[in-house]
């Protein structure tokens, strides 16, 4: 009799653990539920994938002509845009047709117009910027003296954009706030890893 009732206390207990777990997601699933991952931080400086890249206004382009590969003249209109006032820089757009882009920091309406009666048979046109160069090599020089000793960052300028980007590795909430303190409202963008995926540190 004692064999009998020790033998049903012992599938008893055995159909118990088998039971999905009361404390589960309620999936019935005996596997443990993944934790939130935390978001990465924000800020009101911007992430360099989420900016546009510089256009003119969409009625300064036409259908033709069309550059496939580098048969623009760029350096021939590197040569004309060289002697203007406010010539920062010139590149190609490829989101465009492959048209040259040429920026100005003023009087970009006046240069484009210039551009249609020199050169009314190439794809190029001229857009107006609100920095110059030496402004953004200075920016750039700034970031690397004040946030350099802090924790390491690259940086790099982005003419079409007309910011410098600037890596700082992973997205912490306490290196976006040292950005936010130093350079808000300046034309920087920012790029690293989100902290939710970096692996943690080792030992």
């Amino acid at each position: 009799m004692h064999r009998l009732v020790a033998a049903i206390w012992i599938l008893a207990l055995m159909a118990s653990a088998c039971k999905p777990n009361a404390d589960s997601t309620g999936t019935g699933s005996s596997g443990s539920a993944q934790p939130d991952l935390p978001p990465v931080a924000e800020g009101s400086i911007p992430r360099c994938e989420d900016l546009s890249r510089i256009s003119a206004p969409a009625d300064w382009y036409r259908n033709s002509p069309i550059y496939v590969a580098n048969e623009q003249p760029t350096e021939e209109i590197r040569a004309w845009a060289a002697g203007k006032p406010g010539f920062e820089e010139i590149w190609i757009d490829r989101d465009h047709l492959g048209w040259i882009t040429v920026a100005f920091s003023v009087d970009a309406e006046a240069r484009q117009a210039e551009l249609e009666e020199l050169f009314p048979d190439v794809g190029a046109v001229a857009v107006g910027v609100d920095w110059t160069i030496a402004e953004l090599e200075d920016l750039q020089r700034r970031v690397g003296e004040e946030l350099g000793p802090l924790f390491p960052v690259s940086s790099w300028t982005s003419v079409t954009q007309g910011v410098i980007g600037i890596g700082v590795g992973v997205l912490e909430e306490e290196r976006i706030a040292a950005f936010e303190e130093r350079f808000a409202g300046e034309p920087i963008c920012l790029e690293g890893a989100d902290p939710a995926y970096v692996p943690a540190a080792g030992p």
